[in-house]
């Protein structure tokens, strides 16, 4: 896994990409064929999907963290800049913010491969 999304019930795609416009914001115009994409599907309730929301609009328009990113895998330490983000960790905080999950964003390199895989695994108890 190299990139991961969010996809609301209503059909809003929110995230953030390295390329372009390099923020959190609302992804217009995605979708998701088989062949490309690794599909998590979680059922979550209205106050959920509204707290995801919630934290979107807290977050837009906050920039992608290439520093803290090749700083957090390339040495010891985990670096996290403020109102910055990657991809899986805006969703880990996201998830979070909406009890979703437990706290992981507090977890070293957390790639969107490991996301995936605490997912995957939250899927199946859901």
């Amino acid at each position: 896994m190299t990139h991961a999304e969010i996809l609301l019930p209503s059909g809003k795609v929110i995230g953030i990409t390295p390329n372009k416009v390099a923020a959190v914001r609302e992804l217009k115009g995605r979708h998701y064929p088989n062949t490309d994409w690794e599909i998590v599907s979680l059922e979550i309730t209205d106050e959920e999907a509204g707290k995801i929301e919630e934290f979107y609009l807290k977050t837009e328009g906050d920039t992608y963290d290439w520093i803290g990113m090749i700083l957090t895998h390339t040495t010891p330490f985990e670096v996290r800049r403020a109102n910055r983000w990657y991809c899986s960790s805006w969703i880990a905080n996201a998830l979070r913010h909406a009890g979703i999950i437990e706290c992981l964003h507090d977890k070293k390199n957390m790639s969107p491969g490991f996301l995936y895989e605490i997912l995957k695994d939250l899927e199946k108890d859901r």
